[in-house]
C-alpha cells in the first residue's frame, strides 16, 4: 500500500462524522479544523451518488444493453467498491487510455441499477438512454433540479469535476504571490451546471461560464468569488469516494490557512505551496 492508499484510505474509512445538512451552509457555523472522516454510503445514498456519477461520466450503450462508467486508472479501487456495492458489472482497462470502465449488461445489474437511480437523475439525457433497453425498465421523469441534502452531487463532482490549489505571480499582494482554490464542474451539457448553480444561488452565486475552444460549459467555486466554502460544506457532507477526495483534503486544508489569513505571512504561503505540490502527486 502506498503512502497516498494509506492516506486516501484513512478518508474512506468510516467514522464519527456526525455533520448535519442542517447547517450546510450555515456561514456562521464555523469549519471544523478536522476532516471529517467518511460515514458508509446508504442504499439511497448509494443512488443519489451513482446517479450524480452516471449524468457525469455514464453512457447506456443501446447496440449492447450495457451501461458503461469510465473511471481514471488512479480510481479503479472506486470502481471495484461500486462494483461491491452493486453486485453486478466487470471492470476493463480502456486500450491507450489511463482510464478503467465499470460495464453492468446482465438484466438483473440493469434491474440493481434501476432500483438504485429510479427518480433520482436530474436531467433526462441518460434517462432517454436507458429507457431504451430491451428490458422495459421506463424511468421515472428526471427531478430538473439539485439539491444539497443528498449525495448526488458529489458523484457528480467525482466524474466531471476537478479540484486545485492554484498560485499566479501578484504584484498586489505583500509576498508577490496570489492564492486561488478552485472546485470546478465541466459539461456539454449546460442545463446541469445550472441546476447547480441554482442550488447555490440563494447562498453564495456562481456563474456557468462556456470555453469557446472546446464548447464545454464550466462552473468554478472559488475563494475570490466566496462561493467556495458552500461546496466545502457540501463535501464535508457527502463525501467524495475516489481519488479526488485526496485533492479536496487538500484544499480544505488550504482554505483554512487562508480563512485564518495565513496566505498572507511566508509560513502560511509555504504550507500552501506543500498542499499544492502534494495535490499535484495524486494522479501522478
Amino acid at each position: 500500500m502506498t503512502g497516498k492508499t494509506r492516506e486516501l484510505y484513512k478518508l474512506q474509512s468510516a467514522g464519527n462524522f456526525t455533520s448535519s445538512t442542517g447547517d450546510l451552509l450555515d456561514h456562521n457555523c464555523p469549519l471544523s479544523i478536522h476532516h471529517p472522516f467518511n460515514k458508509p454510503l446508504t442504499e439511497i445514498e448509494l443512488g443519489h451518488y451513482l446517479a450524480g456519477l452516471i449524468e457525469g461520466d455514464g453512457h447506456f450503450n443501446k447496440s449492447t444493453d450495457r451501461l458503461e462508467i469510465i473511471f481514471h486508472e488512479k480510481d479503479v479501487f472506486l470502481a471495484k467498491y461500486l462494483r461491491t456495492r452493486i453486485k453486478f458489472g466487470s471492470i476493463y482497462k480502456v486500450k491507450n487510455k489511463k482510464a478503467y470502465k465499470l460495464s453492468i449488461g446482465s438484466q438483473q445489474g440493469i434491474e440493481r441499477i434501476f432500483n438504485l437511480c429510479n427518480g433520482k437523475f436530474v436531467c433526462n439525457h441518460k434517462i432517454k438512454q436507458f429507457n431504451k433497453n430491451r428490458y422495459s425498465f421506463a424511468f421515472l421523469p428526471a427531478t430538473n433540479k439539485v439539491v444539497l441534502t443528498n449525495s448526488w452531487l458529489s458523484g457528480f463532482i467525482e466524474a466531471d469535476g476537478c479540484i486545485g490549489i492554484h498560485l499566479a505571480k501578484s504584484k498586489t499582494h505583500t509576498l508577490g504571490v496570489s492564492v486561488r482554490l478552485l472546485v470546478r464542474a465541466i459539461q456539454k451539457n449546460k442545463l446541469v451546471l445550472t441546476l447547480i448553480r441554482d442550488a447555490f444561488k440563494k447562498h453564495n452565486p456562481c456563474k456557468v461560464s462556456k470555453v469557446k475552444k472546446t464548447g464545454l460549459h464550466t462552473l468554478s467555486f472559488t475563494n475570490r468569488a466566496n462561493s467556495l466554502k458552500a461546496i466545502v460544506r457540501y463535501l464535508d457532507n457527502f463525501p467524495l469516494r475516489g481519488s479526488k477526495a485526496l485533492h479536496f483534503y487538500y484544499l480544505r486544508k488550504a482554505f483554512l490557512l487562508m480563512e485564518q489569513k495565513e496566505h498572507l505571512n511566508l509560513e502560511g504561503l509555504q504550507k500552501i505551496k506543500r498542499l499544492k505540490s502534494r495535490s499535484e502527486q495524486v494522479f501522478k
